[in-house]
């Protein structure tokens, strides 16, 4: 005689191929209502299998894993600032092209990754300042060691970023009978956050924000020593494509 797990395999067998008309009512005893758990292990059955048409998987976490490299093209927004003998400030807006470079970590929906670029500008401007103090400059190029942090959505990565930047800037200060002029490496930092989105397996686009900060600078003049600062913001969209 036929045990209730026996009928119950039956059962599950004949669901899954689409013939549960073929087993006759009568041949189930109410007592297969109280079915053990081993019985769905026995017949094979699984939630996650479909009737007829194979096995169902849930998507799989995209893979942000591995080294990858590419290129970016945006716009920054910033200043040039002196305040000798008296304040001047000249806007510092262009365009910004470069490349960069980078790996990632993963843990789950968690992405670790560091990312250095370089990039050129364009990025220039002139203000005349109080008591007719010209300041004329620009920024040459940009770069930038950072960490990045993100969380995974679907086929989206979401990050902040933040690190050590660097910037040749070059400016001009001249009022009447002085002028100084400064081309000088600046150090820095950056700070900003970004989308990432997989086109392909190995190809994703991304557009993000970072804000610039450097420190300090003297330019010096026949008058005295003229401090210098910039600051920058650039907006910028990318194609990055991995390596691994």
């Amino acid at each position: 005689m036929k045990t209730c797990n026996e009928y119950a395999r039956a059962l599950m067998r004949a669901m899954m191929h689409g013939a549960l008309a073929l087993v006759p009512v009568s041949l189930v005893p109410v007592s297969m209502l109280a079915v053990s758990p081993s019985a769905f292990a026995q017949s094979g059955y699984s939630p996650r299998q479909t009737y007829g048409y194979g096995r169902w998987d849930a998507p799989p976490v995209p893979t942000w894993q591995g080294v990858y490299a590419g290129l970016h093209l945006g716009y920054g927004f910033g200043s040039l600032d002196t305040g000798f003998p008296v304040p001047a400030t000249a806007d510092n807006d262009g365009g910004i092209g470069g490349v960069h470079l980078g790996h990632n970590w993963q843990q789950g929906r968690m992405v670790f990754g560091i990312e250095g670029d370089l990039g050129a500008s364009w990025a220039s401007g002139t203000s005349n300042g109080a008591s007719g103090v010209l300041l004329d400059g620009g920024t040459a190029w940009l770069a930038s060691l950072r960490g990045r942090i993100g969380y995974s959505i679907g086929s989206a990565l979401i990050y902040g970023t933040g690190g050590v930047a660097l910037s040749r800037v070059e400016a001009t200060v001249s009022n009447g009978g002085w002028t100084g002029k400064a081309d000088d490496i600046l150090l820095g930092w950056t700070l900003g956050a970004g989308l990432e989105y997989k086109l392909a397996p190995n190809v994703s686009t991304r557009i993000e924000a970072l804000h610039y900060r450097f420190g300090d600078k003297e330019i010096g003049t026949w008058s005295g020593i003229a401090p210098f600062s910039a600051d920058q913001t650039v907006v910028r969209a990318g194609l990055t494509f991995s390596l691994r």
